[in-house]
């Protein structure tokens, strides 16, 4: 039916990546006292604009797939009759080689600088954990890549000495000078492409509990994952000045990645969907 701007399929399944109505609610949560109360109201409305549309697409579709283990449980929970499958978030990337003569305070953050969460997590971790950092480790430096900053982000960085380096043709070049890769989100959903990147180049990470949700990381072992801006910044300086813990991190947070984010996952994951 061509002619008529439809075609005939079997089955319909939608690819939700994340539950936008959750990432909205925390949204309110963390930027609601900031914002104020008319912002928030029209938050409030629209996570039920979209909590609406939400429910109707998976009661009328066939299938929904979502790349977060925990994003899949709650919509199976919500919706108890709708199928939901798993498709993971996937990376192909080089592995990259470890500098020699790294010194562990180089910083980098990857991550789109029109999306709020980005930006507001990168606040956040300038205001209460970089001055931590600066003063234990004076001579760390941070590099902050990413398409669309706001206005005044640049200036904003460059007054307490981080660079922004705006809409760049690749971030190899950063993550193959990078020590380390944080990740200070404070409210989001899905899973952090970001943080599989980094993984897959050979770089140890640090991130918040919402950054590194849904990756099933291991603290301590993938990446150093906290709970607050003070243990970000002890987790950062403990990293910096322990070579063998990025290297180890680093290694085993490649395999995790190789085995559940990459191109094979993908793979399982379809051919699952398509058995099932």
């Amino acid at each position: 039916m061509l002619d008529q701007g439809l075609i005939r399929t079997r089955s319909k399944i939608v690819d939700l990546d994340d539950i936008m109505s959750r990432f909205k609610e925390r949204e309110l949560i963390t930027e609601g006292p900031r914002q104020g109360k008319l912002w928030s109201l029209a938050l409030r409305a629209d996570i039920r604009r979209v909590r609406r549309a939400e429910a109707q697409v998976v009661r009328s579709w066939d299938a929904a797939s979502l790349c977060s283990h925990d994003d899949v449980e709650l919509l199976r929970q919500t919706y108890p009759d709708a199928t939901v499958t798993r498709v993971p978030n996937v990376i192909d990337r080089p592995l990259l080689p470890v500098n020699a003569d790294a010194t562990g305070r180089r910083l980098l953050f990857v991550g789109s600088l029109a999306f709020r969460a980005n930006v507001a997590g990168l606040r956040a971790f300038v205001d209460e954990a970089w001055p931590r950092i600066r003063d234990k480790l004076p001579d760390a430096r941070l590099d902050v890549v990413g398409m669309l900053p706001p206005e005044g982000l640049k200036e904003e960085m460059a007054s307490v000495g981080i660079d922004v380096h705006a809409n760049v043709p690749s971030v190899e070049p950063f993550y193959r000078e990078a020590d380390i890769v944080i990740s200070p989100i404070l409210f989001g959903g899905g899973t952090r492409i970001k943080i599989l990147e980094a993984m897959a180049y050979g770089r140890p990470i640090v991130s918040t509990a919402i950054g590194a949700e849904g990756l099933e990381l291991e603290t301590g072992r993938h990446a150093l994952v906290v709970e607050t801006m003070a243990e970000f910044a002890e987790a950062v300086v403990l990293l910096s000045t322990d070579a063998a813990l990025r290297a180890a991190i680093a290694a085993d947070a490649l395999v995790l990645q190789h085995r559940e984010y990459g191109p094979a996952a993908l793979e399982r994951a379809l051919h699952d969907m398509a058995a099932g």
